[in-house]
């Protein structure tokens, strides 16, 4: 399975939060900065010497939260790995047209190596679902657009046993696919997952 390479800050956080000696030392010493700074700037106005009762609990709430999203990751990754459709995960900026067109696979499963013909590294750094490997184009556009209005109707986006048609070889055949995919809420970020299946009584 591949997974899109994150920046360098999250990455780095990341290596820290899996580590709880990097992660205990982390905390001790954000907290003693984040109380030198606010002793500092004290002295440009009395109220924010206040902030330093809140000190202790910043550097521990980050920490949790970026826990619960290795946690969250971890799990995604255990779903999709090994599993022979299609499948990716994807993390709109927003619910609009254009951000999903522009979105990008944070997870793929291995298998859409073989079904792209592409290698799995060069799956993630490419839109989802690329129009390139479509015979008609125009069906990423129509996917898109029914799930960002159903989504700004219902706060959910959904669409089931969508026929289209990937080409894997430039010149190839192309072959017919069941595409099953939702747009929603998970946490507090949007999510979009779908899952591309071959399917054999389709005619083009």
């Amino acid at each position: 399975m591949a997974v899109r390479k994150a920046g360098i800050l999250k990455s780095t956080m990341e290596n820290i939060v899996s580590n709880p000696l990097k992660a205990t030392i982390t905390v001790g010493v954000s907290i003693l900065i984040l109380l030198e700074i606010i002793n500092a700037a004290e002295a440009i106005h009395w109220s924010i010497g206040l902030l330093r009762y809140l000190a202790p609990f910043v550097p521990p709430f980050i920490i949790t939260r970026t826990a619960r999203d290795i946690i969250q990751k971890r799990a995604e990754h255990d779903f999709v790995k090994d599993a022979e459709p299609y499948i990716f995960v994807a993390y709109p900026g927003e619910a609009s047209e254009e951000a999903l067109l522009n979105a990008r696979p944070e997870i793929a499963s291995d298998s859409a190596s073989r079904h792209l013909n592409l290698p799995i590294e060069q799956v993630v750094e490419m839109e989802a679902l690329p129009s390139s490997k479509l015979a008609d184009p125009e069906d990423r556009k129509k996917i898109i657009r029914k799930l960002t209005s159903d989504f700004g109707t219902n706060n959910y986006g959904a669409i089931t046993g969508y026929k289209l048609f990937l080409q894997p070889q430039e010149n190839g055949k192309p072959v017919p696919y069941l595409m099953n995919t939702v747009l929603k809420r998970s946490g507090q970020r949007l999510k979009w997952q779908a899952t591309l299946m071959k399917y054999k009584n389709v005619s083009l």
